[in-house]
């Protein structure tokens, strides 16, 4: 009797076991798919730029002196021809004044030596034999001497000389633009050559990135490239610009892991949508693609796995597992071209590693 027990328990057991496996095989896998078809494969590559105004204007001081106005202010927008920074000219302007009266003084002696001298007059003296030969020669000399002349253009210099630093001594915009690194403080005595301020142009600007040697030698000028800036609440600003310039030598950087690397300036011409606002130091985000293939076949390079001398992926055909051979191609760090094996419209499944895959078994998607 209770060997006839032990062995209709042992069937119990072995009837759940085999109702398990069938409903098990009858509810089959579920399984992430993808429904590929003809779409766009890129290779490409990522580094950070820094966005900097396209045109700038240092604004030095040619005379120096005590600052008296400084009528602007970091971020001011200026008109061309506005008044940026005014010296004190009150020493150049007492310097003047008395310069503009030696002149006169000097000019008026000039005046009276030569109508002290008449050459006419001594000619006729000369003809009538009133004076000799000799004091008529030092009668020339004496009209056509430089002493006079010499001295008033050495003087004249002088004037010029103040004159213009008196005009260097209002320093006005060369162009319209934002005031940036404001150097000067009202009330400084700066001397001649002294960086006063930079204006940039607010409406143009530029972005430099440092390339890796090995990424530069597929950059050329003019290639298109993507623009990320980083929005609020994860919104980000995304927009096309252009490679306009690749510096010709590279310089030697120290990486954020303390590596030494050779890397290559690269400036980009972005086109800054209408409603976004650009600053010089923003970072942000510029994809290089290098190459490119349209209308092909592609799948995730995670679903595809090797199989015997190839590779393979699994595909989903009336509700069923097939494990389908595949020729593949052109890839990126993501992607992968299906060149043969697979039609547009194949259910392809993501993840070829999920427990109990296999041919035939029910898959649920």
């Amino acid at each position: 009797m209770k060997k006839k027990w032990k062995i209709g328990l042992g069937a119990i057991i072995v009837l759940a076991l085999v109702f398990l496996g069938w409903r098990e095989m009858t509810k089959g896998l579920t399984a992430a798919v993808l429904a590929i078809g003809p779409r766009e494969i890129v290779r490409s590559f990522e580094e950070e730029g820094a966005v900097a105004a396209a045109e700038t204007a240092d604004i030095y001081t040619e005379s120096g002196g005590k600052i008296i106005s400084l009528p602007v202010q970091e971020g001011d927008s200026v008109r061309s021809g506005a008044l940026l920074v005014r010296f004190d000219t009150q020493e150049q302007t007492f310097l003047l004044a008395q310069l503009e009266g030696e002149m006169r003084s000097l000019q008026a002696a000039y005046e009276q030596e030569k109508s002290a001298v008449d050459l006419e007059k001594m000619q006729a003296l000369l003809a009538a034999g009133a004076i000799s030969e000799q004091e008529y020669q030092d009668a020339v000399k004496a009209a056509e001497s430089d002493y006079y002349p010499g001295r008033i253009a050495a003087l004249q210099a002088q004037i010029d000389a103040v004159q213009h630093g008196l005009t260097a001594a209002t320093v006005t915009a060369p162009q319209n633009g934002i005031v940036a690194e404001l150097a000067a403080r009202e009330g400084m005595v700066v001397p001649p050559g002294t960086l006063l301020l930079s204006l940039y142009r607010g409406d143009a600007y530029k972005v430099e990135a440092e390339l890796l040697t090995e990424d530069v030698a597929r950059v050329q000028p003019g290639m298109a490239v993507e623009l990320r800036l980083a929005g609020g609440a994860g919104n980000d600003y995304v927009f096309p610009g252009a490679v306009k310039a690749i510096a010709p030598t590279a310089t030697e950087q120290v990486s954020a892991l303390g590596l030494a690397e050779k890397r290559v300036r690269v400036t980009i011409v972005p086109q800054v949508p209408a409603e976004l606002t650009l600053r010089p130091g923003y970072t942000l985000d510029v994809v290089f693609t290098t190459e490119r293939q349209t209308e092909v076949l592609a799948v995730p390079k995670t679903a595809v796995f090797p199989y015997e001398d190839g590779s393979a992926v699994w595909t989903v055909t009336d509700g069923k597992a097939l494990l389908r051979p595949v020729v593949t191609g052109f890839d990126n760090n993501r992607d992968i071209v299906i060149e043969q094996g697979l039609t547009p419209g194949d259910l392809v499944i993501l993840d070829p590693q999920i427990k109990g895959l296999k041919p035939g078994v029910k898959v649920n998607y």
